[in-house]
């Protein structure tokens, strides 16, 4: 993220800023291998005008035939492909730190999601937990690749752009999807953001915690979001509180 402005990073890295910026920009970037901390501190350099741009590009050019220089996104969409198992396939992205979510979720932490309004409602979405934070409010997710599933096809988006569409022949023993009830929660629209921040919070911590006592802001809204959301989500400590309906 350049600013307001969201970019595929490896392209980014590899074309080169347009022009120096001297004053405030904010950067985010994620860096899975070295290669990645070097075209970044090279990007940086040519940003704030250490290296000029020409220099820049040309260097940038003689390496763009290297197959080596390789980011986590890339390696993971090769290594999707090779999957025949959704099984396995889950498994995999388990092991590399993927979780299911909902996009709805990531959007009320503040990431750019750009899936398509179908996939949205037809797709179950995993996304790489990059920090598990005490606070739930403060874990850090990776949102560069975000894998959706639905029946036996598996799509992957990065940003705007779909970076994988694949389907499965063997559908038996697909394995159950079980998003987090955090990420499942419908809120009332009167609902404020930093307050459903604050609920989802709270919610991870009482499941988390067995002899944690709610608190007063639990007890005000459970019952409403429980009213609000889907059948079925386990909400921690609702037996004890005493409903308004």
């Amino acid at each position: 993220m350049l600013s307001d402005r969201l970019v595929t990073q490896y392209t980014e890295f590899s074309k080169g800023p347009q022009e120096p910026h001297k004053g405030p920009l904010k950067i985010e970037a994620c860096l899975f291998t070295k290669e990645d901390v070097d075209l970044f501190k090279g990007y940086l350099d040519a940003v704030r005008g250490d290296i000029p741009m020409d220099s820049y590009k040309s260097k940038r050019g003689r390496k763009k035939s290297v197959k080596s220089v390789e980011g986590f996104r890339d390696h993971m969409v090769r290594e999707i492909e090779e999957y025949t198992s959704i099984d396995q396939l889950v498994k995999e992205l388990r092991d590399n730190g993927f979780v299911f979510s909902s996009l709805a979720l990531l959007k009320d932490m503040g990431y750019p999601i750009q899936v398509g309004i179908l996939h949205q409602k037809k797709y179950k979405f995993m996304v790489r937990l990059m920090r598990k934070a005490k606070n739930p409010l403060n874990d850090k997710y990776d949102p560069s690749l975000l894998i959706g599933f639905s029946d036996n096809k598996v799509l992957g988006y990065s940003g705007e752009d779909i970076v994988l569409e694949k389907e499965f022949e063997d559908t038996k023993g697909r394995v159950m999807i079980k998003i987090p009830a955090k990420a499942k929660v419908k809120f009332p629209d009167y609902l404020h953001q930093d307050e459903r921040n604050k609920f989802r919070a709270e919610m991870q911590l009482l499941k988390d915690n067995p002899d944690k006592n709610p608190s007063k802001f639990y007890q005000r809204w459970v019952w409403e979001v429980k009213k609000s959301s889907p059948e079925g989500i386990e909400f921690p400590r609702i037996d004890s509180i005493i409903s308004p309906y």
